[in-house]
């Protein structure tokens, strides 16, 4: 029983070490960003290395089955990708795989149709957002009803209901608020305003509606960075805002020729489309004190419009291992046993 319990405990042993190897060996995430390109129906991704390098190489992911897909956003729990194409009138999404460095999808499914949207979000329980433009609402289908293949979406706003929302664009959740770009009047009634998700069926409820910003009359694009609100305007401009309210938007920067969707890169980094511009740029975020940045221009992409972010962890080869050392583990103590 000696000998046994003594190769028992240096088993034992052996696997804590490798164990502990393999979790000093965890490397951070690959990340890739994926970009809508709404004139050529194509949607293609970028490769952000885990030290932050991004590939100079545009990959393709979408090539077939869009027309002019816009508003871009990814489930990461689930690993879905939503797509807003006013050009087949439907909101779809696709699977998503990583394999390494590279990225793929499986087939199309319909989300929502016969609708012109241009913008769609996702919030980390599943929940899909969108927006209506020529109808001035916002619908919503829950993490359940897209598990259910349900395609009648629920309306949280609509301008009828309220005097805060008018041609909305951009979108984002919080998993508590609800938060657009208004194309038509912001403002009058708010460039960026946001609403209460528990209480927007209900949105005769004042206080659980905002404006968080009027400077623009026409905002485009939209994006959350922690307390942060990224959005666009029709030209030159990107802007930034307290989710809170209260505190006065800043221009961003000013060197943008027709900005579009954003995305945070959940650490230090907002990327903004130019479509114009045929590119993708970086700028600093989320920001504690509003202050003009400098974007930097970090890639070419054909009409850039939606952004959206999917990342993937990775670990060495000798974790890969693990659960081939865990079951010999297994296998050899019943043996002492």
């Amino acid at each position: 029983m000696g000998q046994c319990g003594n190769g028992l405990h240096a088993v034992l042993f052996a696997f804590i070490l490798l164990f502990h190897t393999c979790l000093c060996q965890y490397r951070d995430p690959i990340k890739f960003l994926i970009v809508s390109d709404a004139a050529n129906g194509v949607i293609g991704y970028l490769t952000i290395s885990p030290d932050g390098t991004i590939s100079s190489t545009n990959r393709t992911l979408i090539s077939t089955g869009l027309k002019n897909p816009q508003g871009i956003a990814v489930d990461q729990k689930r690993m879905l990708l939503f797509i807003a194409d006013s050009g087949i009138e439907k909101v779809v999404s696709y699977g998503l795989s990583v394999n390494s460095d590279s990225l793929s999808v499986d087939e199309q499914t319909t989300v929502a149709q016969s609708i012109a949207s241009r913008w769609v979000a996702v919030d980390s329980m599943g929940n899909v957002f969108f927006t209506d433009e020529a109808g001035s609402r916002i619908l919503r289908f829950t993490a359940q009803q897209i598990q259910d293949g349900n395609t009648h979406p629920e309306v949280l706003l609509t301008s009828t209901a309220t005097n805060t929302i008018a041609s909305p664009g951009g979108i984002a959740s919080d998993n508590y608020f609800v938060y657009w770009t208004n194309k038509r009047g912001g403002q009058t009634i708010g460039a960026v305003s946001k609403a209460l998700i528990s209480t927007a069926t209900t949105p005769a409820v004042n206080s659980n509606l905002l404006a968080l910003a009027n400077n623009l009359d026409r905002s485009y694009g939209l994006c959350l960075a922690t307390d942060n609100v990224f959005y666009t305007a029709a030209a030159a401009g990107v802007f930034v805002t307290k989710k809170t309210g209260g505190t006065p938007a800043v221009q961003v920067a000013n060197t943008f020729s027709n900005p579009r969707g954003c995305v945070w890169d959940g650490q230090s980094r907002v990327f903004i489309a130019d479509r114009t511009a045929g590119a993708v740029f970086s700028v600093p975020g989320p920001m504690f004190s509003l202050t003009q940045q400098k974007a930097i221009r970090i890639a070419n992409f054909t009409d850039a419009f939606g952004l959206a972010l999917v990342s993937a962890a990775q670990f060495s080869q000798s974790m890969q291992l693990l659960s081939v050392v865990v079951l010999s583990t297994a296998a050899y103590t019943a043996l002492l046993i």
